[in-house]
């Protein structure tokens, strides 16, 4: 279980065979976003005495911290961690923004650090949480659900359609 405020947030973890005697640990995760909403103002215990979306960016950090610590520890060889990180980093294809840079960046950018993202050479991000979306009219897009590896190289991924 993941230090959390609002709802209970986990890592699941399961080993899959992948045959020929090898195995690889699979990972799920959800963590907090960093609400910037008067709405949910920050009321826990890990927002390092911020009430406001800073206390839910030190949140989603914290989170990510013991993701890297719990995936580092238990898996000491390969992994996929799949996740909604509640995180995005700013992408742009031919000048034009893909996807937006959340306040939660820099968590994503010290995860990508440690796990790299189980995407195709060449891959152009796309949003998971976009506008055009009924539910998320006035949505920035955004990448927030993320497969990420350990120790996989990344020649095995493959864009397919």
């Amino acid at each position: 279980m993941l230090p959390s405020t609002r709802l209970r947030r986990l890592v699941v973890r399961t080993e899959i065979d992948v045959g020929a005697g090898k195995s690889v640990d699979v990972y799920c995760a959800h963590l907090s976003p960093g609400y910037d909403s008067p709405i949910y103002p920050y009321v826990g215990s890990y927002g390092r005495g911020k009430t406001d979306v800073e206390g839910w960016i030190a949140e989603n950090r914290l989170q990510t911290e013991k993701l890297v610590a719990y995936v580092t520890r238990r898996s000491p060889t390969r992994a996929i961690i799949l996740a909604a990180l509640e995180q995005s980093l700013e992408a742009t294809v031919d000048g034009k923004v893909v996807t937006n840079k959340t306040r939660t960046a820099p968590a994503l950018e010290y995860l990508l650090g440690r796990f790299p993202a189980a995407t195709p050479v060449g891959y152009v991000p796309a949003c998971t949480r976009c506008p055009d979306h009924p539910d998320l009219p006035d949505a920035l897009p955004v990448w927030t659900e993320y497969a990420l590896v350990k120790d996989i190289p990344r020649a095995p991924f493959e864009r397919r359609r």
